[in-house]
């Protein structure tokens, strides 16, 4: 089954292939392959990323962020943290997540594509 998420004033849809709310009881529900996936709340989305083992890169998310603006943000939700993803491999997941950042620009990304 395959859902999308909206942005409030972003009409297109970014097709996903399953969201979980971003608690640790719900790592068991994340696939262990490649892909790119988001973080969102009621903000949108506020972070993408790639990896070759998404279950691995949830859990290493919850224990271990270097990313501090990410972790603020998440410490911080408003409404529900979730973990979305699109499930792709290399080279598909690069070129993916380098034009959702490029067309979000997700607040919590310190990577920038010109």
């Amino acid at each position: 089954m395959t859902f999308s998420i909206a942005l409030i004033n972003e009409p297109p849809r970014i097709p996903i292939e399953s969201t979980v709310a971003f608690k640790m009881g719900n790592a068991f529900r994340v696939p262990e392959v490649a892909g790119v996936y988001f973080f969102h709340d009621l903000r949108g989305i506020i972070y993408v990323g790639r990896t070759e083992n998404l279950n691995k890169r949830f859990k290493e998310h919850y224990w271990k962020q270097k990313n501090e603006i990410l972790l603020k943000a998440i410490s911080n939700p408003i409404g529900i943290m979730n973990f979305s993803w699109k499930l792709c491999e290399f080279p598909e997941q690069v070129t993916v997540e380098r034009n959702l950042i490029r067309s979000l620009k997700p607040p919590c990304n310190r990577t920038s594509f010109k």
